[in-house]
């Protein structure tokens, strides 16, 4: 709000929701808006019959989750970034029993997971140091240890053989793909 009187500003809403356009009463004491909220849901289909489609989870959350990652690993898990403890992390989901758990609770993101389809092991994008950088972890999200230190790293991919990851490197601007070793650090 502004007023016209003293030039003041006040924040009418506090929240994480898009707003659009907004229209008062000609005595100014009402105002509407419409409130706009994104829900983002995992569903899957079949390759070889693509009306076999199954929403997997449904509900309010994972605002902007589209981009956070998604990669499917083995025993039938999705391994996501997520909203839905209150921080961006990552999560698992076991498509068996419809089960969601939560792998990473740091309080900085942790994002776009990729899953190795031999082990399991996740390889996740992290900003627990400031910067964007690659992680590794057990499929249960235990024993998290940071993989690169360069300037900026995100969009890991696991190789099929699962023995190397690729990535974007971002030096000075310039994003680059890089490959990276998994059994002795070679970049």
């Amino acid at each position: 709000e502004l007023s016209l009187h003293d030039g003041q500003i006040r924040r009418i809403t506090n929240d994480l929701n898009s707003y659009l356009g907004v229209t008062l009463t000609s005595d100014l004491n009402a105002l509407v808006t419409i409130q706009s909220d994104r829900i983002a849901n995992f569903w899957t289909t079949s390759s070889l019959d693509l009306n076999d489609t199954k929403q997997l989870t449904s509900g309010i959350g994972d605002k902007g989750s589209e981009v956070l990652g998604a990669a499917w690993g083995p025993q039938n898990v999705i391994v996501y970034g997520s909203t839905a403890g209150g921080s961006i992390d990552v999560w698992a989901l076991d498509l068996e029993n419809g089960k969601q758990k939560q792998l990473t609770t740091d309080p900085l993101p942790d994002f776009k997971p990729t899953v190795s389809q031999l082990d399991g092991s996740i390889v996740f994008v992290s900003k627990r140091t400031g910067s964007p950088h690659l992680w590794i972890m057990d499929s249960d999200g235990a024993n998290a240890r940071q993989l690169t230190n360069g300037n900026t790293e995100s969009y890991p991919n696991f190789a099929p053989n699962g023995k190397w990851v690729a990535f974007v490197s971002i030096t000075e601007g310039s994003p680059t793909i890089w490959r990276l070793q998994l059994d002795t650090g070679e970049q």
